[in-house]
């Protein structure tokens, strides 16, 4: 059965334009090889932190001749695993739902607070036109990544992609924290000079103290979306992620305890599994913060008090021999220890 698949509307950064099914309980990325096998060779441990791989299907990309891309697979529910999805735990919305409005900071002034200070990695220069103050309907990331991403050189191919449980289907309104985490975020095996451009952005910013840095954010609060992308991300002080995050948890107002016992209860189980995964290199990947946006407006206390916390994007990681590489990612768990260290002082 042919589907049409559509951009993933709460995506926040990323090179892929990553879409999303009919049923809205997955979500489909280009696949890269190393990706995958890192996700069907991974410890059973990290499991409950990734999303579920669900398989891997075609897709065929054409330009609709008005800027954008067209996604067309021939879906096949015989390989797809999908079985362990609670899908009476996944909302169902409506196709008319209403349109929420998805707003950009003006860059001039977020460049005036005090914890950013611009740096050659600070502006988009691919485009410009990312910087949308009018409301979209989207995530202003989507609009850029549909247009430009990576999936562009594909327009006339068939090619393959993954399908990953999509890890926001449980949530109404998802307020979304994307933290690029580790001290590397290259990978191993990178050509010499594109590692010396991925050293020379992480000294700038708070990657190489912190073992963490802002790539994404949307918060939703009086019936609309706050984003801020990762070229922002790339101008923050610590003093800045640090207001940054605090930012992210300030809109569960009332539930806040809640959240925050939920998803530092969940980086601390992460630590913990990590700590003992002797060559894992967990180098490009981000940690996924999110919770419910419209926990302070409903009665249904399982609504409200929805929150996780999940590890994504494995094209650069790494499973090695301790030979190799020994020892566990000493800069991913610098990341987690800084982040616990950050929510600990909102729960003071």
């Amino acid at each position: 059965m042919k589907e049409i698949l559509v951009p993933y509307n709460n995506q926040v950064t990323g090179h892929d334009c990553l879409l999303t099914t009919k049923d809205k309980t997955s979500v489909c990325k280009v696949r890269h090889q190393k990706e995958m096998d890192f996700y069907q060779n991974m410890d059973q441990s990290l499991a409950h932190f990734t999303p579920k791989f669900q398989g891997v299907i075609d897709v065929t990309v054409t330009d609709d001749g008005k800027g954008y891309c067209r996604f067309e697979t021939l879906w096949n529910d015989t390989i797809l695993d999908k079985h362990s999805l609670h899908r009476d735990y996944i909302l169902d919305r409506d196709a008319n739902d209403e349109k929420i409005a998805y707003r950009s900071a003006d860059p001039v002034q977020l460049e005036r607070e005090n914890g950013f200070r611009s740096n050659d990695y600070t502006r988009d220069q691919k485009f410009e036109e990312s910087k949308i103050l009018q409301d979209t309907g989207q995530n202003p990331w989507v609009d850029r990544v549909h247009r430009i991403g990576r999936h562009v050189k594909y327009i006339g191919r068939t090619i393959p992609y993954i399908v990953l449980e999509n890890i926001s289907a449980n949530f109404e309104r998802p307020c979304i924290l994307d933290l690029k985490m580790g001290t590397q975020i290259h990978d191993l095996d990178c050509p010499r000079e594109k590692q010396r451009k991925h050293v020379a952005k992480n000294k700038l910013t708070t990657t190489c103290t912190m073992g963490l840095r802002l790539c994404g954010l949307q918060v939703y609060e009086c019936g609309s979306y706050h984003c801020r992308d990762k070229y922002y991300g790339r101008g923050l002080s610590e003093d800045g992620l640090h207001e940054n995050i605090k930012l992210f948890f300030s809109c569960a107002k009332e539930n806040r305890p809640e959240v925050l016992s939920i998803i530092s209860d969940k980086i601390y189980k992460l630590r913990k599994a990590v700590s003992v995964l002797d060559g894992y290199r967990f180098n490009g990947t981000s940690l996924i913060l999110m919770y419910e946006g419209c926990g302070n407006t409903t009665a249904d206390a399982n609504i409200a008090y929805r929150a996780d916390a999940r590890v994504v994007d494995f094209a650069h990681s790494s499973i090695c021999t301790p030979r190799d590489q020994e020892g566990p990612d000493s800069g991913f768990i610098l990341g987690l220890d800084n982040l616990l260290k950050s929510i600990e002082k909102f729960r003071c």
